[in-house]
């Protein structure tokens, strides 16, 4: 299935959704429901660190696979065209914590740094 095409997305009123959570149609017709999708295809991950333990290195592996899906990386592993236009466009991991200074060890003796957003 090819990528929709991408343009503004325009989000429901607040009245709009008192309505769509109201009522009892599922019907995108009775619900005007017709947003377009975002201009980019993006994925925003935001890991919240707590203190300054060392994390093991395998709880962030799940996240290094949900990197996988970018464009660039999919583009490198010689994909299929179709393979290219599902991949996202744009991934943002962040590890989070409540300072947004410095860094958290990792098993592997590495350090991840922080942001506070």
């Amino acid at each position: 299935m090819p990528s929709p095409q991408r343009s503004f997305t325009s989000f429901p009123s607040q009245a709009d959704l008192f309505y769509f959570c109201t009522t009892s149609s599922t019907s995108e017709e009775d619900l005007n429901v017709h947003y377009a999708p975002p201009s980019r295809s993006s994925l925003r991950i935001g890991v919240v660190v707590f203190g300054q333990n060392q994390i093991q290195l395998l709880d962030l592996a799940a996240l290094d696979l949900l990197a996988l899906m970018g464009r660039n990386r999919i583009s490198r592993i010689n994909a299929t065209a179709a393979a290219i236009d599902e991949a996202v466009d744009e991934i943002d991991i962040r590890y989070v914590n409540v300072t947004g200074e410095g860094s958290f060890p990792v098993t592997s003796g590495t350090r991840m740094p922080v942001t506070v957003s």
